[in-house]
């Protein structure tokens, strides 16, 4: 699909077989966010195969992999949020370094996603 952002984006990696791509994330919310998606366009889960599901888990795998060598690296917060365009399904990859909020909080506390479920 060409009209979407993410997949015209220059790859910073890709699998062997070419069936998924590391990005920087356009507006990252904190330093290092980075986006794995596979190459083909998809708007949903289910419409990416096992062997593309395999790629995209090869790549966050790598990356943590390099993270973990950076100082005061903790963890990998790993998100498919996916109700916003472009409607092309890709995993956000966000690095928790020492010092840095949670941010599973944010996501499930009172402000944040289940202040909207009643």
């Amino acid at each position: 699909m060409t009209d979407c952002r993410l997949c015209r984006a220059e790859a910073l990696d890709q699998d062997p077989k070419g069936l998924a791509k590391r990005i920087a994330f356009p507006t990252p919310v904190f330093e290092g966010h980075q986006v794995v998606m596979t190459t083909a366009h998809h708007d949903r889960a289910e419409d990416v195969s096992p062997e593309e599901w395999q790629a995209v888990g090869t790549l966050i795998g790598a990356m943590n992999a390099r993270l973990r060598q950076e100082p005061g690296f903790e963890r990998c917060y790993l998100l498919a949020i996916g109700d916003a365009d472009p409607h092309q399904l890709h995993m956000h990859v966000v690095p928790r370094f020492e010092g840095d909020p949670p941010l599973g909080p944010h996501i499930f506390g009172a402000e944040g996603w289940v202040a909207g479920r009643s």
